[in-house]
């Protein structure tokens, strides 16, 4: 069988969870697999040959080391992974392609997070790696990030067993959505770094995922070029008007 890395939901060690530096991923740094988490071969719904390649800090993502003219950092989940989709298909590879100089993305995404990781992950790295742009697709709402024990924080979804019964009201989720909404402007305005963020009905544009990416779940490459597009496009509205 080829090369497969078995699903493991999100999970990070809490005792450095809030250290001001760069962080290993849930995913093998310096490692490439044919199949990670939700696209796996008994899931293919077509023959795309697709590999995931980590870089030095387990991210499918241009190296932190490298950094060009144009630097954007970036996170989320599954979506801007890019799970079921090639690598330059994903929309923050697309991204770069629309802007005219040379450009680095610097992509924090991990399967299964939670917009409290957003936040975080983004809190943990803006002063290191001192991006020209944070682009961000939100994860689901309803996801939230907690203690699990004294050793990790995990990503929980609504709806599941493991949720917690005191936070099952959904009008819960959606205020803590906003909550890391006002965060992640804060962090940016503050440090005078463009935030363009989305989808969805709160945020900055809405486009609607399809499930033709190779697992049959996740959104394929139209909309990954669409969703790059109304990220510079709105860019560019915001900031160049």
């Amino acid at each position: 069988m080829n090369n497969r890395l078995p699903f493991e939901n999100f999970k990070s060690s809490y005792a450095d969870a809030w250290e001001q530096e760069l962080f290993l991923s849930k995913y093998p740094p310096n490692e490439t697999y044919d199949w990670v988490d939700t696209d796996t071969p008994e899931n293919a719904s077509n023959q795309d040959e697709i590999t995931y390649q980590f870089n030095e800090h387990g991210f499918r993502s241009d190296s932190f080391n490298q950094r060009t003219d144009f630097n954007i950092l970036t996170s989320g989940c599954s979506l801007t992974v890019g799970i079921g989709v090639k690598y330059e298909n994903t929309w923050t590879q697309q991204l770069k392609t629309h802007f005219n100089q040379p450009t680095t993305v610097w992509n924090l995404a991990q399967s299964s997070t939670s917009p409290d990781y957003v936040v975080r992950s983004i809190y943990k790295t803006i002063d290191i790696l001192k991006p020209n742009l944070v682009a961000v697709c939100w994860p689901a709402e309803s996801r939230i990030e907690l203690p699990k024990d004294k050793h990790w924080l995990t990503d929980y979804q609504l709806d599941t067993a493991e949720y917690p019964k005191l936070l099952e009201n959904p009008n819960w989720a959606y205020h803590n959505f906003q909550k890391n909404i006002i965060l992640l402007k804060q962090i940016c305005l503050v440090r005078n770094i463009p935030l363009v963020h989305g989808p969805g009905e709160y945020t900055d544009f809405g486009i609607n995922p399809d499930t033709t990416a190779r697992d049959g779940s996740h959104p394929g490459d139209k909309w990954h070029k669409e969703y790059a597009e109304l990220v510079f496009q709105q860019y560019n509205d915001k900031y160049y008007c």
